[in-house]
C-alpha cells in the first residue's frame, strides 16, 4: 500500500503567481461590471436613434 507524500509549503514564486492571477481577475470583473453598468448611458449617447433594447445591445457589443 502506497503512502501519500507529505504536502510541501508553497514557494514564493507560486504565491506570486496566485496573487497576480487573482488581481488580474478582480480587475477584469471590475471592468466588466463598470462597463455593464454604464452601457445604458452609452446606449443613450451613441445610439439614440434606435429603440432602447437595440441600443443597449449595440452598446454592449461596442
Amino acid at each position: 500500500m502506497a503512502t501519500a507524500a507529505a504536502p510541501r509549503p508553497m514557494s514564493a514564486e507560486e504565491k506570486k503567481v496566485i496573487f497576480a492571477s487573482s488581481l488580474g481577475t478582480v480587475f477584469e470583473w471590475y471592468d466588466f461590471y463598470l462597463y455593464g453598468s454604464l452601457a445604458a448611458i452609452i446606449a443613450r449617447q451613441f445610439f439614440s436613434g434606435l429603440d432602447a433594447g437595440a441600443a443597449f445591445i449595440f452598446a454592449l457589443l461596442a
